[in-house]
């Protein structure tokens, strides 16, 4: 299409009736158009070669530990088949900063080899592209850099020149070293795309427009609205007109945005209209089944033991989470002195420093927390407690409240001061524990879907 309406890099628009529309590729597919490529290709840039055999060498070093850097990461995202190359999910986690930050760790730790640091900056540098050409709110504390909204601002129009300068730059040579970039063409998409951004953001900026969430640009809404289509047209691949309008109708008054399971992209506003049926209180009923059986629930009052973990390079990372934890329940100059003191990168705290976005002090870690070597100790007993106890008591009725009570007996922990709860920080150790202990072993437990299997499941889901 883009060749029918003469649109290059250079000129990334076409003109209707006077009017300049920008012409945008779709950044999800894309990236994961990158991936597909990558798996099969070695990529050169800037006299260097990026391979995806570092990313599964990393991978088989890191799947040894109880303790992961990349808990995400499993045979999907590094050995794709057929159908999981489709998911733009399994894509963008493996792009990622935090698998960047992996690799440099490893080599740092001399577990790989140093030109394995041109994979990990390839990665790095498409994740910060992925982000700019993805981002979907104005304004969020807690957003990376580069996934901010697009205003135009210095550091994101110097990005998107050097990125393009990256993109053009790279020569894709298969496995017999023959040199395959011009079949390549989703470079020549990123390259449109992004100039195209620019282009547009000009046009938009002199209608008085400050900000351009990118996201909205690609396919996902319309995706889902296709879907749901499908859905309720008795998942008609290609449904007729009447079949469209009917289904139009249905889906609108059921709950238009609300987004179908297992479709390969974002949600979409699935927030504006609200689903009947929705008032049964999870929370309460559940905990009213724990206290039937007799055990007693583990609570903390927090998820966020859910996010990433990555032994020592993933304990003091967890050991960081944990401290910025608990620094959200009591903070003083005496918490903050243990939970966030050290300056210093030793060979414990790599991934902590790779893994840190840099903040406008130019510190060591960043924004992430960096406690003392003596928590990362304490940290290390509640470690070796957890993994020696365990299988003796998973059978047990609370389990958790178990180990706690055992962690609480065996180490001697003198808290920074007198307000600081020990309590909370064993439970929340243990149940983040647990957490991942279940879910890397029903990872190991589950059975491998045949293709007939997954042909069926990706039918019943059009």
């Amino acid at each position: 299409m883009s060749n029918l309406l003469s649109v290059t890099s250079e000129r990334p628009f076409f003109t209707v009736e006077g009017e300049d529309v920008c012409y945008i590729f779709d950044v999800p597919h894309l990236i994961k158009s990158f991936r597909n490529n990558f798996l099969k290709h070695s990529f050169k840039y800037d006299g260097n070669v990026a391979s995806w055999s570092d990313i599964s060498a990393m991978y088989q070093h890191d799947k040894k530990f109880n303790l992961r850097l990349l808990s995400k990461l499993t045979d999907a995202h590094v050995n794709p088949n057929c159908f999981q190359k489709m998911k733009v999910k399994l894509a963008t986690q493996v792009i990622s900063q935090t698998v960047a930050s992996c690799i440099r760790t490893y080599v740092s730790l001399g577990k790989l080899k140093k030109d394995s640091l041109a994979t990990a900056s390839l990665i790095s540098e498409m994740d910060k592209l992925f982000d700019i050409l993805n981002s979907s709110k104005k304004e969020n504390a807690n957003a990376k850099c580069y996934n901010r909204a697009w205003m135009g601002a210095d550091y994101q129009t110097q990005f998107l020149r050097a990125a393009l300068g990256l993109v053009s730059s790279i020569s894709v040579v298969n496995n017999k070293g023959k040199d395959v970039t011009k079949t390549m063409k989703f470079l020549h998409g990123f390259e449109v795309t992004i100039n195209s951004i620019t282009f547009l953001w000009g046009m938009l900026k002199k209608r008085g427009f400050t900000f351009l969430l990118i996201r909205r640009l690609n396919q996902d809404g319309l995706e889902n609205f296709f879907s749901s289509l499908r859905k309720v047209s008795g998942n008609a691949r290609n449904p007729t007109p009447i079949q469209v309008q009917r289904g139009f109708k249905k889906v609108f008054v059921l709950g238009f945005f609300e987004q179908v399971p297992h479709t390969n992209c974002e949600p979409d506003m699935d927030t504006i209209l609200e689903q009947i049926g929705r008032t049964r209180n999870a929370a309460g009923t559940t905990s009213k089944e724990i206290q039937r059986k007799g055990t007693t629930p583990l609570l903390v009052y927090t998820t966020s033991y859910k996010t990433d973990l990555p032994a020592k390079n993933a304990l003091y990372y967890v050991s960081g989470y944990l401290a910025k934890t608990c620094l959200t329940r009591h903070c003083c100059d005496q918490c903050q002195k243990m939970l966030n003191c050290n300056s210093e990168l030793g060979d414990y705290s790599l991934f902590t420093h790779y893994k840190a976005y840099k903040n406008h002090f130019s510190d060591v870690f960043g924004n992430l927390k960096a406690p003392h070597v003596n928590f990362l100790s304490y940290v290390s007993a509640l470690e070796d407690i957890f993994v020696e106890n365990l299988d003796k008591m998973v059978l047990r009725p609370s389990v958790g409240l178990s180990l706690v009570n055992l962690m609480a007996k065996s180490i001697n922990f003198c808290p920074p001061c007198q307000n600081f709860d020990v309590i909370y920080l064993l439970k929340l150790f243990v149940r983040m524990r647990i957490y991942y202990t279940l879910k890397y072993t029903n990872r190991d437990l589950r059975s491998t879907l045949t293709a007939k299997t997954q042909k069926l499941k990706f039918v019943q889901h059009l």
